[in-house]
């Protein structure tokens, strides 16, 4: 080996290094984020590497998406904290939760995957992984070439009725494109931001926090990038990383879940210290929340009396289980705007709640027999498909 090879072999070894510090799981993707920092146009599709596309009805489907999904911090039967007792674990040292974990908002979003080309809905047991019908070019713009994220499409507290219907905007005879650039740009409502917290990766040896480092950096190169677009609809920077906490004591981690949730937040997410992205329900990932999430199929409507006299009293809907009807109802009567009771038969109309749509509502627990107390209307899921 001449010298001139021993010191490009050294410089190589070096950049490796460089790249697996920073987070990422090869030199060649280092190689391609530095190239993307550079504001490149060029977009390819990186997670999954091989995609298993399929449409209907004008919709595409990622079909072999798959992603880290949350577990919760307290076991459904044993009421108790959640214990790490596998090898895994074990291997890597990590903490029994929640002391010494990270702690983050739960946005009360969307989660959503920007796979280095384009965004999609990240789907669950009721439907199929979705790419987001339309996004505006202005946004597009914005996230990283080559370089998948995780997180959430998010408007803000309050606003998951509006964030669900976005993956389903298209310019037509509906919506104009200049009224979907403005709902993304924030016009009337704030803009729509996307919170992100995790690179996906099937590399098991790239661990939290490495990922959180190249996160960081991808966030603050793609700012260097927008300041230097020039769109009408520029608005408010789009892509927002999720800052994480250091749980010290139990009594730390309900002062913040407190002190979120009075502030409308929906609860708070864990991530265990030195874990690996998991592409399945993971107890690296924990959610704190008082209240649980479900989806059902609208079946009926019953009007209301009293002051909702002529308006919708409540919503019939069917439960879904595994993505299929389960042959158990409940009546959903909470959660609804007096613009939504009046107008929910108004075909055409963003507060339209059609017979047979998939419909989000959270609730208390499930009773023995998996009906839900107090269930609470939450939106509509255009995302998910039937």
């Amino acid at each position: 080996m001449s010298i001139d090879d021993s010191r490009k072999e050294k410089l190589m070894n070096c950049l490796i290094k460089l790249a697996l510090k920073s987070g990422f799981d090869s030199f060649e993707n280092f190689r391609i984020y530095k190239e993307a920092t550079m504001c490149s146009r060029e977009y390819k599709a990186v997670y999954p590497e091989f995609q298993i596309i399929t449409t209907s009805d004008d919709k595409t489907y990622v079909d072999n998406l798959k992603i880290m999904t949350a577990q919760n911090l307290y076991d459904s039967k044993s009421k108790e904290i959640l214990k790490l007792n596998d090898k895994l674990s074990k291997q890597l040292q990590i903490f029994q939760p929640p002391i010494d974990w990270w702690a983050s908002e739960k946005w009360d979003g969307i989660r959503a995957l920007w796979d280095g080309e384009k965004i999609i809905s990240r789907g669950s047991g009721v439907g199929k992984p979705k790419v987001y019908t339309y996004v505006p070019e202005w946004f597009i713009s914005t996230l990283p070439p080559g370089i998948a994220l995780d997180g959430e499409i998010w408007i803000g507290r309050s606003f998951f009725q509006k964030t669900s219907r976005l993956s389903t905007l298209k310019p037509g005879k509906t919506y104009t494109q200049k009224q979907i650039n403005d709902i993304w740009s924030g016009k009337s409502d704030p803009p729509v931001i996307f919170k992100v917290f995790d690179i996906p990766t099937e590399d098991n040896k790239i661990l939290f926090e490495q990922r959180m480092r190249m996160l960081q950096t991808v966030v603050a190169d793609r700012k260097i990038c927008w300041d230097k677009l020039v769109y009408d609809n520029k608005t408010t920077f789009p892509i927002q990383f999720t800052e994480q906490v250091k749980i010290k004591s139990m009594e730390q981690l309900i002062t913040l879940y407190t002190k979120l949730t009075s502030a409308g937040a929906e609860g708070i997410m864990l991530r265990a210290p030195g874990s690996p992205y998991e592409t399945r329900r993971s107890k690296y990932m924990l959610k704190y929340k008082i209240k649980e999430d479900s989806e059902c199929i609208v079946r009926e409507y019953m009007l209301g009396d009293g002051r909702l006299k002529g308006m919708l009293g409540s919503i019939t809907c069917e439960i879904l289980q595994d993505g299929k009807p389960s042959g158990v109802f409940t009546q959903i009567g909470t959660g609804f705007t007096d613009s939504q009771r009046e107008n929910y038969i108004m075909e055409g109309s963003s507060e339209y709640i059609p017979i047979g749509s998939v419909v989000s509502f959270s609730y208390m627990e499930m009773t023995k027999d998996g009906i839900p107390r107090h269930p609470v209307y939450r939106g509509i899921r255009d995302d998910i498909s039937k």
